[in-house]
């Protein structure tokens, strides 16, 4: 790497030297002045002298105090997958550092840089780009991250020559780099007040949050419906001609607690393993943030049989007021249970119970329980529920060291080897068995077992949720349209990234990550390693935005926008009618700071004469 850097500091100072040389020959041409020939003559001699030092300097050594310029490509991969080949070829570092930029090509897809301050002053302090005298003043103003540079000269006059930094888009009335860097932060799950406190520690100029939600307002939420409501058109159209679906749903809160504002309920199609629609609903739209699941399973199901979807399978985990619509309210729908809910549960509660006294052998059972769950449901067919729990309460029998003459007749033996390992077994009539077989054998949980699905679960929903904890952290409050857009985002990453290929070594070997989570309470999880993520859905919906040229485009996105706010439930305050103005509510906080404290204690002279009265006398032995 420092010898990578050497190699490119010698040739940008020799592309600088030039540069210059160039731009003062150029000036000397046009003024043709005498005396700027030979200050230009003498500063070529000078940096042909500074060239030819260049060349000859020796590379540093990899332990030279030099300042290194950021690569932050190399930084984002690991000391292990660095490659340090790339650096061997000099020809092929500069093809790679060379910028390129090809004449049409769009406003959104150029490179763009820094530039600082001085450096555009002495630009365009150097001659005036009109007239071409030297020296013109210089003064500059900015619009967010737009700078105007505008030259006065004292033969052309003030204003003579303007410059911006950047082209004007949307209809020529917002600068390009202002609308890009507001598009880059929502579609990259940021958030506007950190970027500006980057913005801010940098020195780097950039627009109010009032202009990047303005933005949000007027361009980018309705782009964005837009593409999606294209997007889930499509994908409705593909699931009319399949047959058999099979659905899983799960619903998410906006916040920690049990207070939230806003609920979404989504909708995965398990068989193209896309999600198809969600819901967003508020806490007063329902009476409440516990109903809102409810309510948005049911707004889910019918806007997919309002499509023309019929939905035939559906897994959820074990919510009792969705299971109770669906055996009441859509007979044609067979309901299941996801494993891992299930299994969660029992493991907490056999967790529970090992911290009480005389129950302590039951904590060494969780992960057998567990394990043996996972395979009663998975190894049987879809309809044997019978068969499931026979299998499930033979499981009360293994841990007392009883493997045959099972109750049941459906399942009457252990399915396992003969010879098994010495274990702490459970025995019958202790205060842990009965405890553990009251848990195990509970009839609610044994009708939900019998419930559970064996083939496809919700895993696909849980980790959707963590994509979109991106884009809609549970800590950061959001607006209801603010909200719907990010859920938007999160699913179409989800989407074009859930198929992910796996990442290979050049031997094609393949790449595997270890971890030790709590929940595996000391086990090993094994995972493949995928490929890095694309973001196909970002190009999309750029061009779609810089498409826009004219005011009817501009106007049909308004009507988008104005289609939605009608969508958006009232506030959850507008329920209580009568409140104070904020001027009233100022003025008598003040009048509650004026009011004079009251003391519960005398204190002073009087609080210590009152305590020598009362003090009894100490005696000393």
């Amino acid at each position: 790497m420092m010898k990578k850097h050497t190699r490119l500091k010698k040739r940008h100072s020799k592309l600088e030297a030039k540069y210059r040389k160039l731009l003062m020959q150029q000036n000397c041409e046009e003024v043709n002045t005498s005396s700027g020939e030979t200050q230009s003559d003498d500063l070529a001699e000078e940096e042909e002298k500074e060239e030819a030092v260049n060349e000859e300097e020796e590379p540093q050594s990899p332990d030279s105090d030099i300042e290194e310029e950021i690569d932050w490509a190399a930084l984002e991969e690991s000391a292990e997958e660095y490659d340090s080949e790339s650096d061997k070829n000099d020809e092929e570092s500069d093809e790679a550092n060379e910028i390129r930029f090809e004449e049409g090509t769009p406003v959104h897809e150029e490179p763009k840089f820094i530039v600082f301050f001085t450096n555009l002053l002495a630009l365009f302090s150097l001659f005036c780009f009109k007239c071409k005298k030297s020296e013109p003043r210089v003064t500059m103003k900015k619009r967010g991250t737009l700078v105007i540079v505008n030259q006065h000269c004292s033969k052309c006059g003030d204003y003579c020559y303007e410059w911006r930094s950047q082209p004007n888009t949307l209809g020529g009335k917002h600068g390009a780099g202002n609308v890009l860097l507001s598009f880059a932060i929502l579609l990259a799950g940021a958030s506007i007040s950190k970027v500006l406190l980057v913005f801010r520690h940098m020195g780097l100029s950039a627009y109010s949050t009032r202009t990047f939600f303005a933005h949000q307002r007027n361009f980018l939420f309705p782009v964005i419906i837009s593409h999606w409501e294209t997007y889930q058109a499509g994908l409705i159209e593909q699931l009319k001609d399949m047959g058999h679906l099979i659905w899983s749903g799960d619903g998410r809160f906006d916040s920690m607690g049990h207070s939230a504002k806003y609920g979404a309920y989504t909708m995965f199609c398990n068989t193209v393993l896309k999600v198809i629609h969600f819901e967003i609903l508020q806490a007063n739209e329902t009476g409440g943030s516990s109903l809102m699941e409810l309510e948005g399973a049911k707004r889910a199901f019918s806007f997919l049989q309002s499509a023309g979807v019929a939905v035939k399978v559906f897994i959820s985990d074990r919510h009792r007021g969705i299971a109770k619509w669906i055996r009441e309210c859509q007979a044609g729908c067979a309901h299941y249970f996801d494993i891992w809910h299930v299994a969660r549960s029992i493991s907490k509660a056999m967790i529970k119970l090992g911290k009480e006294k005389g129950c302590e052998k039951i904590a060494d059972w969780v992960k057998g329980a567990r394990n043996h769950l996972y395979w009663c449901v998975t190894s049987s067919r879809q309809g044997f529920g019978e068969l499931v729990t026979a299998k499930w309460k033979s499981f009360m029998q293994h841990v007392a060291d009883k493997h045959d003459n099972h109750p049941s007749p459906l399942f009457k033996k252990c399915a396992h080897d003969e010879e098994i390992e010495n274990r702490r077994w459970i025995r019958i009539g202790t205060k842990a068995y009965d405890k553990l077989n009251s848990l195990l054998t509970n009839v609610r949980l044994v009708n939900d077992i019998r419930k559970l699905s064996p083939d496809s679960q919700t895993s696909c929903l849980e980790g959707f949720h963590s994509t979109l904890n991106h884009w809609h952290p549970k800590m950061v409050c959001f607006s209801w349209l603010g909200t719907y857009c990010r859920h938007i985002l999160a699913v179409l990453h989800f989407n074009e990234n859930v198929n992910r290929q796996r990442k290979t070594a050049e031997n094609g070997e393949e790449y595997f990550r270890v971890k030790y989570p709590k929940f595996k309470l000391g086990d090993e999880v094994v995972r493949e390693v995928a490929v890095p993520p694309t973001y196909g859905y970002v190009q999309a919906i750029r061009e779609e935005l810089f498409s826009v040229t004219t005011k009817s485009q501009l106007q049909s996105y308004k009507i988008v926008a104005e289609r939605y706010k009608t969508k958006v439930p009232p506030s959850l305050s507008s329920q209580f009618k009568e409140r104070v103005t904020k001027p009233e509510a100022v003025n008598k906080y003040r009048e509650r700071q004026k009011r004079a404290s009251t003391h519960l204690y005398p204190s002073g002279k009087l609080s210590q004469s009152s305590n020598n009265k009362t003090a009894k006398p100490s005696t000393s032995m």
